[in-house]
């Protein structure tokens, strides 16, 4: 129905029997489309619609995706970013000095003098090694000894002096001793002055020992603590050996120890204690052959071996 507007009732029809009203009517039915296709107009809507929802659905997607990814980011670095100012604030890790060692050794047939750095005086018999620190700490003196030495130890209450031997420790303030400690299987102690306690290391056995005791060691245990005159132990400070009833074999083994020789017996060594002073000549040859004379056995050598008979 085509309706048109007046002052009165603001929409009134037009009448089909007025000329006027019939023209008007033809003429707006002229500018109206011939064929208007509802259906399509709504399908096209719909698609249109549609297409229009899936664009904001992507776009919202989207922008979810974009916070997810700034979510994993946030915890990735913000992490990492802890982890530096952690590192940051640590304490800086300063590697413990390992304090400088001198190590001395005295070739065969050879007597070396050394000064530690507390004014205590080493003599290092012929095949010794003695290893002490560049400087002592603050509360003990330690040394490492093989071999033979006579020490002349400077006073210290304060801070003991420790000598560390084959299984076996002596320690002492201020004194004169020897010690002899080439192998594991027999070492001495003699005590010139002063005192000293000598520690066992397989059991912690401690000896305190007064001038002019004699301790001996076998395999790391205490053998025996007898008297005697502490000096005699030292008399190879003026390349001596001093004899004073000792037996073969404590005085072969002695020098076997002095100039790098090895000991083969015929027969179980014999008895015999032997008395005088044997001079320590930088070749053994004339040592043995004094002692061949003095104890009545055949003693010869060969490519550093020392071969007893009788």
């Amino acid at each position: 129905m085509i309706i048109e507007m007046n002052n009165e009732n603001f929409f009134t029809p037009l009448s089909d029997t007025n000329e006027e009203d019939i023209k008007l009517k033809n003429y707006l039915l002229k500018c109206l489309p011939k064929d208007v296709d509802t259906d399509q107009i709504k399908l096209s809507t719909f698609h249109k619609i549609k297409k229009e929802r899936q664009v904001s659905r992507m776009h919202k997607a989207f922008i979810a995706l974009l916070a997810v990814a700034a979510s994993v980011c946030f915890f990735i670095f913000l992490p990492r970013e802890q982890t530096v100012a952690t590192d940051a604030v640590k304490p800086k890790v300063v590697a413990k000095q390992v304090p400088a060692y001198h190590v001395v050794t005295v070739p065969t047939a050879q007597i070396k003098k050394v000064m530690l750095p507390d004014g205590t005086q080493v003599m290092l018999n012929s095949r010794s090694q003695l290893r002490y620190p560049e400087k002592f700490d603050s509360r003990t003196r330690e040394v490492y000894l093989q071999g033979e030495a006579y020490l002349e130890v400077a006073h210290n209450k304060e801070k003991p002096f420790i000598v560390h031997a084959n299984n076996f420790n002596i320690q002492v303030l201020g004194t004169k001793f020897n010690v002899n400690s080439y192998n594991r299987e027999s070492a001495f102690v003699a005590l010139v002055d002063g005192s000293v306690q000598v520690t066992t290391a397989k059991n912690q056995n401690k000896v305190m020992m007064k001038p002019n005791n004699l301790l001996r060691l076998r395999d790391g245990n205490i053998d025996e603590l007898v008297h005697t005159q502490a000096t005699d132990y030292i008399s190879w400070l003026d390349k001596k050996l001093k004899l004073n009833g000792d037996k073969i074999d404590r005085i072969m083994t002695n020098l076997a120890n002095y100039y790098d020789l090895e000991i083969v017996y015929k027969k179980p060594a014999p008895q015999i204690g032997l008395y005088g002073k044997l001079e320590l000549k930088a070749e053994p040859h004339k040592v043995l052959e004094a002692i061949s004379q003095l104890s009545g056995l055949s003693i010869t050598m060969e490519n550093k071996k020392i071969y007893i008979t009788y």
